[in-house]
């Protein structure tokens, strides 16, 4: 429903209603003796339904010439089962939450933005996350979800500042609530297991700046970017310890981005890209560094493209962590981790 007011003003309301079913089935058997027989270690059937109400209301209005102002405000009840039929066991999750959000924006000028704001999101774990089958690797390693998995709950205040379209300031603060993440455990015969788990808290407080697309000349754009944030991650005691995990660190990030106009609809784009050393939930992630290029050519008034890409052409981006567990040891692991700014 939406109903404009006071000529600039808007007022929108909804409500939605979603089901999700999914369905993991896998049956194998394995042929002994000349005959078929059921391999219950390597079959699984997990079940996961997930009903999600809402609701939602926002409000918002120019006020004047130069001011923009917006205010949220989404209710979320949320049911979910879990039912692994194979060991017999079901999950029940039952949560309401409410994310508000606040948005205010000035323009003094043509040149000058400003934006204010404050946002709450919920990101729910997916189905891989949460089913509880094992994934293997290798013959040493394997991952599995969870179906007990919380939702994680992130918060977000920022305000930027943008020059021209080009340059731009950015201040944020962001709080998360059980992390969703993957953590490693090893058994006595050094098996690993990569489980989902919820980590605990994590914060990061710091700043960025950019200057993008930049017109040198007019064959020329550059963009760049840096970001430094201080991030903070803790865990209440677990298996016996008497303090809280803290993993603190400053995470700092460049990228950059050269573009050539050449003659005949042809364009070639050089990107690179360095991070530093990351603290990240159990983790300390190794600095990276990363180069890519490319060649573009538009043909039939640019209604057709052909494009040549060539990832990390000096073959340095080599991702590596060490696993900091409670009771200080220490593993190098080889392992992705997907880290959003």
């Amino acid at each position: 429903y939406q109903q404009s007011f006071w000529k600039t003003g808007m007022l929108e309301t909804g409500i939605k209603w979603a089901m999700t079913q999914t369905n993991n089935d896998l049956f194998r058997e394995d042929s002994l003796s000349g005959g078929w027989v059921p391999n219950t270690n390597m079959s699984n059937e997990f079940l996961y339904t997930e009903h999600i109400a809402a609701a939602y209301a926002s409000v918002g209005r120019m006020l004047g010439n130069k001011w923009t102002l917006k205010l949220g405000l989404r209710g979320e009840f949320t049911y979910a089962l879990g039912n692994w039929i194979t060991t017999h066991s079901e999950t029940i999750k039952k949560y309401f939450n409410v994310f508000p959000t606040v948005f205010v924006g000035y323009n003094p000028s043509a040149d000058w933005r400003l934006n204010l704001s404050y946002t709450s999101r919920i990101g729910r774990p997916s189905f891989s996350q949460l089913n509880p089958f094992r994934n293997y690797i290798d013959a040493n390693s394997y991952t599995e979800g969870n179906p007990d998995l919380d939702p994680q709950l992130s918060r977000q205040m920022a305000l930027s500042v943008t020059f021209k379209n080009h340059y731009s300031l950015a201040l944020v603060y962001a709080n998360t609530r059980n992390l969703i993440m993957q953590n490693p455990y090893y058994d006595e015969t050094g098996t690993k297991t990569l489980l989902w788990e919820n980590f605990g808290n994590q914060f990061m407080t710091g700043g960025s700046l950019s200057v993008s697309e930049l017109p040198i000349t007019k064959w020329l754009y550059f963009t760049l970017s840096g970001v430094c944030v201080y991030m903070g991650n803790s865990a209440n005691p677990a298996n016996g310890q008497s303090e809280q995990y803290i993993n603190n660190g400053v995470l700092t990030n460049m990228q950059g981005q050269i573009t050539l106009l050449l003659p005949k609809d042809w364009k070639i784009e050089l990107m690179g890209m360095y991070q530093g050393k990351v603290p990240y939930g159990y983790f300390l992630i190794d600095p990276i560094f990363i180069m890519n290029g490319g060649v573009k050519k538009n043909f039939l008034d640019n209604r057709a493209t052909l494009s040549i890409n060539v990832s990390d052409f000096f073959g340095s981006l080599d991702e590596n962590l060490v696993y900091k567990s409670d009771d200080n040891v220490e593993y190098a692991l080889n392992q992705s981790i997907n880290i959003q700014i």
